[in-house]
C-alpha cells in the first residue's frame, strides 16, 4: 500500500469518526430565542476544517456533496445563516476531490452555486435567494495584472453575487456581505487595484508608505497581522449599490469591507483599514514600520474610526450601532456607538445581533467554537470558529 492511499484512509476515519454529530458540547439554557449557529471547526492531526450548523445547541445536519460522508459533516467552512420564517438558509463552501464549490443548504439540503468559489454572505427578501461571494478562474493561472486582472495564488478572484443561482459580477475582488432593502441591493467588500497605481498607505500622522512589504507582525500570528495584498495589486474597501461600486477609500488606505446593514436608508458598513504604525513599541513587541490594522465603520460613507484591530460584523438597533471585531490587543470585542467591550478572550468576535435587550455575539476564544450573550460565554466544546448566529424570538 503506497503513502497517498494510507493518507486517504486517515483522511476518510478522521472524517467519519471526527465529523459526527455528537461531538459538540450540550449548552445549559433557558434562553427564550433561537439561537442558531454556523462555523466551522477543526478534527485530526493535519486539521481538517468541517461545517457546522447549531440550532439551541443541537447538530443540525447539512446534507453532503460526498455520498462517503452519508450523514456526517464535510470538509468546508459555514459562513452565513439567515432564518426566514420556518426555513434555514446557510452559506458558505465545501471541498470535494480537492475542488472547492460555493455552495448553500435550504433546510439542510444542499444547492452547489460553482465550482472554485466561496458564498460568504447570504440574505431573503421575499422569495428570492441572494448570496454573495467570489469566484476564482484557474484558467488564467500565471496570467498578469496588467493584462488579466489581479492574481490569488496564481488566479483570478472576482467579486459577485448570485440572485436565485444567477450569477452577477462585480469586478475583480470579493462579495463578503448582501442586504436587500426596499428593492435595492447592497453588497459590501473589496476590490482589487494595480499597485502600481497605489501611491502609498496613508498613516495616522500623515507619513505615506512608498513600498508594501509582506510580512506578518507580533504580537500575534493572526491573519489579520498580514497585509491582504499580493504582489501586483491591493485590496480596497467598498460596496456596491444595484452592481455600482463606491469606493470608500478616500484617502488611498488599503482596506476590507466586512459586514453591511441597512436601517432608515442609512447604510452602516464594518471593516478596518491600515495605517503605518507611529509607535516603534505595542503591545511589549516590535513592530517598527509595520502596518497596524484599524478596525472601523462606515455610516453613508462616512468613516469613523475605533481604534486599533478589526471590525466584522455591524448591526443597528434603537439607533445604537453595534460593531464586533477584534481590538489591538487580540481579544474579541464589540463596541456600542464606539465605545469598545473587552470579552476578554484572545479570538474574535464575527457576528452580532441584538434582540431585545440582549447582545448576542458569535466567533472563537482560545482558539474554541464560542459565542457570547451580555458578555457571558458559552463554549461549544471544539475547535475552530462560530461564524455567524442568527437569533429568532420564540
Amino acid at each position: 500500500m503506497n503513502i497517498e492511499k494510507v493518507v486517504f484512509i486517515i483522511i476518510v476515519f478522521f472524517l467519519i469518526v471526527g465529523c459526527g454529530a455528537k461531538q459538540f458540547r450540550q449548552i445549559e439554557s433557558n434562553d427564550l430565542n433561537d439561537i442558531y449557529l454556523i462555523g466551522t471547526y477543526e478534527i485530526g492531526p493535519f486539521p481538517l476544517d468541517c461545517l457546522f450548523l447549531l440550532k439551541n445547541g443541537e447538530y443540525a445536519h447539512l446534507e453532503s456533496g460526498d455520498p462517503w460522508l452519508r450523514s456526517r459533516a464535510e470538509i468546508g467552512s459555514a459562513n452565513s445563516i439567515f432564518v426566514s420564517g420556518q426555513d434555514v438558509y446557510v452559506a458558505g463552501w465545501r471541498k470535494l476531490d480537492n475542488i472547492t464549490y460555493a455552495s448553500y443548504w435550504k433546510n439542510g439540503k444542499l444547492k452547489d452555486l460553482k465550482t472554485y468559489a466561496d458564498a460568504k454572505s447570504i440574505f431573503i427578501d421575499q422569495n428570492d435567494i441572494y448570496v454573495s461571494g467570489h469566484t476564482i478562474d484557474i484558467k488564467k493561472s500565471g496570467a498578469s495584472f496588467k493584462d488579466d486582472g489581479p492574481l490569488w495564488h496564481g488566479n483570478i478572484q472576482s467579486a459577485c453575487y448570485w440572485k436565485n443561482k444567477r450569477i452577477v459580477d462585480l469586478g475583480y475582488g470579493s462579495a463578503n456581505s448582501i442586504v436587500v432593502d426596499s428593492g435595492n441591493i447592497y453588497v459590501a467588500g473589496y476590490y482589487y487595484i494595480s499597485k502600481d497605481k497605489v501611491d502609498g498607505v496613508i498613516s495616522r500622522s500623515g507619513g505615506v508608505l512608498n513600498e508594501v512589504v509582506d510580512r506578518k507582525i507580533k504580537p500575534y500570528e493572526n491573519e489579520w497581522f498580514t497585509l491582504d495584498f499580493l504582489s501586483n495589486h491591493v485590496a480596497k474597501a467598498c460596496f456596491w449599490k444595484n452592481n455600482e461600486l463606491v469606493d470608500l477609500n478616500k484617502m488611498n488606505q488599503i482596506g476590507e469591507a466586512t459586514s453591511i446593514y441597512v436601517s432608515n436608508d442609512d447604510i452602516y458598513i464594518s471593516g478596518w483599514v491600515r495605517y503605518i504604525s507611529s509607535s516603534k513599541n505595542y503591545n511589549n513587541k516590535e513592530i517598527a514600520n509595520a502596518i497596524i490594522p484599524t478596525a472601523c465603520y462606515w455610516k453613508n460613507e462616512e468613516y469613523i474610526d475605533l481604534g486599533f484591530g478589526k471590525a466584522y460584523s455591524v448591526f443597528v438597533d434603537n439607533e445604537n450601532v453595534y460593531v464586533a471585531g477584534i481590538n489591538g490587543n487580540g481579544h474579541a470585542c464589540y463596541w456600542k456607538n464606539e465605545n469598545i467591550v473587552d470579552l476578554n478572550k484572545e479570538g474574535v468576535a464575527y457576528s452580532i445581533q441584538v434582540v431585545g435587550k440582549d447582545i448576542y455575539i458569535a466567533g472563537s476564544a482560545d482558539g474554541n467554537t464560542c459565542y457570547w450573550k451580555n458578555g457571558n460565554i458559552f463554549d461549544i466544546g471544539k475547535s475552530g470558529s462560530i461564524n455567524d448566529i442568527f437569533v429568532v424570538k420564540k
